[in-house]
């Protein structure tokens, strides 16, 4: 009897330890990444008129929760649904979106902000500050 008693320790936590590393496993495997891309606050001058942030696709295909053109307080600056084609999409491979925040701009600097669900790695991306004749003043890489 003595012998059953001293392998049931054993056996509940050789038990615990398979259910643990098969939890362990299947949190790691399951985990949901969430990723932020985002360019450095970018100033025209006092010509800037408008905001434009482009994001293309060159990995797998991926989910764009939200994009947004902040300005440099961090508020959003408000678009028209028609002028966000980022947020709620997920691009395909070599498939791309844009957010447009046609003005007026005012004295400050603005930035792009882009937050996905899984890996970046393939996006790529950039914003424009523009001028009332669409001529780009200055641009800042989304990274």
């Amino acid at each position: 009897m003595r012998g059953n008693h001293q392998g049931k320790p054993l056996n509940h936590s050789v038990i615990a330890l398979v259910v643990s590393l098969v939890l362990l496993t299947s949190t790691a495997a399951g985990a949901v990444s969430f990723n932020y891309l985002a360019t450095g606050d970018v100033f025209g001058g006092v010509t800037q008129t408008s905001a434009h942030c482009y994001v293309f696709n060159v990995g797998a295909s991926i989910k764009i929760l939200s994009g947004a053109i902040r300005d440099d307080t961090g508020a959003i600056v408000p678009v028209p649904a028609s002028s966000d084609t980022c947020t709620g999409a997920t691009l395909a491979q070599f498939k791309s979106c844009t957010i447009d925040a046609n003005g007026p701009l005012t004295f400050q600097t603005y930035e792009c902000t882009i937050l996905t669900r899984g890996s970046t790695a393939g996006l790529r991306g950039v914003m424009d500050i523009r001028d009332s004749n669409m001529n780009v003043l200055i641009n800042s890489n989304l990274r």
